[in-house]
């Protein structure tokens, strides 16, 4: 799983690479707030990371002119 923070929207949100684009895990996985507290809940949150991005499509399509900037996860998004 390759995550990294986005902005969207003028909102800076976490997530994970797949299927073209961006699956926005703080959306889909609310009570983990950031990239660090899915680390800090460890084995749990990693697989229920997984399992989302499993079954979801791209929230944030990967296009020329798409409306999001993203890079390699590091650093907690700013709440939005």
């Amino acid at each position: 799983m390759k995550l990294l923070t986005y902005l969207h929207g003028g909102s800076s949100h976490w997530g994970a690479a797949a299927y073209g684009g961006v699956v926005d895990l703080g959306r889909r996985l609310p009570h983990i707030a950031s990239v660090l507290a899915l680390f800090e809940g460890g084995g749990a949150a990693l697989r229920a990371a997984g399992e989302a991005v499993a079954a979801g499509s791209a929230d944030c399509p990967r296009q020329t002119g798409a409306p999001c900037r993203w890079s390699a996860a590091s650093r907690t998004p700013a709440s939005g």
